[in-house]
């Protein structure tokens, strides 16, 4: 388990992942799921085989409830779980929503909330864990005034 960011990258990076030549390896993952780690460990000359156990899908429910009054920042922990954000708002929504803070899992996340035209860069997780989350979580509400929003990991 790579210390800090539980990632695809973190895990290439581990060195029981450098030597995988003739190794057959399973992964665990969602319908779809990132191609990165399974084409570097088929580099490497692993066999990879999946076992699909979830599938991803956009929530239902009604957004029109989630207001500037009612929301004050947003716990987003997956590029995918923004883009359902994203796409469940109206125009009108969206309007609003590119001013919310976001406290987010990784880079990748808050990469993609800039790339959406989101205002506030989103305070990053210093390490994808529950406990990770409560920090970034505590240092956007230590930082509201003035309001300053960076990556603190």
């Amino acid at each position: 388990c790579p210390p800090g960011e539980f990632s695809s990258e973190a895990l290439l990076a581990l060195p029981a992942l450098k030597q995988v030549a003739q190794k057959r390896i399973i992964i665990f993952r969602g319908e779809g799921g990132r191609e990165l780690l399974p084409e570097v460990l088929r580099q490497r000359g692993a066999i990879i085989e999946y076992a699909e156990v979830y599938r991803r899908g956009r929530p239902e429910g009604d957004f029109t409830q989630l207001t500037p009054e009612t929301v004050d920042v947003a716990i987003v922990t997956s590029n995918e779980g923004l883009r359902n954000l994203w796409d469940m708002a109206s125009d009108q929504g969206r309007a609003w929503l590119v001013y919310l803070p976001l406290v987010v899992m990784s880079r990748r996340t808050a990469q993609l909330a800039e790339e959406l035209g989101f205002v506030c860069p989103a305070v990053v997780a210093p390490e994808q864990t529950d406990a990770g989350l409560v920090r970034a979580l505590h240092y956007w509400r230590e930082s509201l005034d003035p309001p300053v929003f960076r990556n603190i990991g």
